[in-house]
């Protein structure tokens, strides 16, 4: 069992492992059957992944390599189990057939281990936090605390004593409680994010170039397989998922946390920078229209003003005209250009 278990951890994406557990546990929605469905259907490595996977969640007593019965060994357990000091004694000539008796007995007590294991154990619970409108915070179990972005939302088992894992699905940051025994494990996008004790802020938005990880406090180990980089404080992985690239930075990007405290500051900012920062913080799509305006420089400070209101100084700021277009905001104009 512990050999198909290694193989499915190698194979199996996080968030399909997430949906087997549902899917396993019964507590599936029509919505992530049909995804497992369509993982499991796509290649017979995926098919052979899940079955090596329901076979361990079933454990051995149903594993048909491990049906042999070792008489003595379930009968000595058995006589512990019950607390029976007593020795087997033989009965004159004629002996009762005690090893085919002893094989029934200990069959019975694996089934009746395996029933209650299947049927009657606790499953394992996976919960779901989302930030619908605005930024929300939320305390695990182990004391870490995790802020979510408008938007973006976190899965994890309830009970995080074994295993510290969630994943990501958006931006958030995240303040980790330290536990030198159990590493804390973020799973976004294919990359893998693991740490001891730390705060750092993570950037999956769906549409972005790269996912980013910039380190508050601590050290985070931040890549996809065997490509990983150590970052620590003051420092940024970036994620290229055109390139697959990975490489780290000195943070130079002062508003990434400005979405938690509402506050945006630009200190000669390209536009271009400004425009990624509001962005994120507002869950807009503001594009620029033209590459003149890129490199414009913006000096401001923003306190608790809303998307419109940083866009009408924008506009004003570099004589620029907005115009909505289905789901985005375009900037044009000649700006900066000489």
């Amino acid at each position: 069992m512990n050999d198909d278990r290694e193989m499915t951890e190698d194979k199996i994406p996080d968030r399909i492992e997430i949906l087997m557990v549902r899917y396993l546990a019964g507590e599936s929605t029509s919505t992530e059957i049909s995804e497992l469905e369509q993982w499991v259907d796509a290649s017979p490595e995926n098919k052979k992944a899940f079955q090596a996977f329901k076979k361990a969640w079933f454990f051995s007593a149903l594993n048909k390599e491990n049906k042999a019965i070792n008489v003595d060994r379930d009968w000595s357990d058995l006589r512990q189990q019950l607390t029976i000091e007593a020795e087997v004694k033989q009965i004159g000539v004629k002996r009762i057939n005690t090893t085919r008796w002893l094989g029934l007995v200990a069959s019975l007590m694996i089934l009746l281990f395996a029933s209650w294991w299947i049927f009657l154990r606790p499953s394992p619970q996976i919960e779901e936090v989302t930030a619908l409108s605005g930024v929300m915070d939320h305390i695990l179990d182990d004391g870490s605390t995790v802020s979510l972005n408008q938007g973006s939302t976190i899965q994890f088992l309830t009970d995080l004593k074994n295993e510290r894992k969630v994943v990501l699905d958006g931006d958030a940051f995240f303040d980790v409680a330290r536990d030198p025994d159990r590493p804390f494990r973020i799973a976004t996008q294919n990359l893998q994010i693991e740490v001891l004790g730390t705060s750092f802020y993570v950037d999956a938005r769906e549409g972005q170039s790269a996912v980013q990880v910039i380190v508050q406090t601590g050290q985070v180990a931040f890549g996809k397989d065997q490509n990983k980089i150590l970052l620590e404080a003051g420092q940024t992985g970036i994620y290229d998922k055109s390139s697959g690239e990975i490489s780290k930075i000195s943070t130079t990007d002062a508003n990434f946390l400005s979405w938690r405290s509402n506050r945006l500051i630009f200190d000669e900012t390209p536009l271009s920078q400004v425009v990624f920062a509001i962005n994120r913080q507002f869950g807009r799509k503001l594009v620029l229209g033209t590459q003149d305006l890129e490199n414009c420089e913006l000096t401001a400070t923003y306190s608790n003003q809303s998307f419109e209101s940083v866009v009408r100084i924008l506009e004003q700021t570099f004589d620029l005209v907005v115009a909505e277009d289905n789901d985005q905001f375009v900037l044009t104009g000649t700006g900066c250009s000489q």
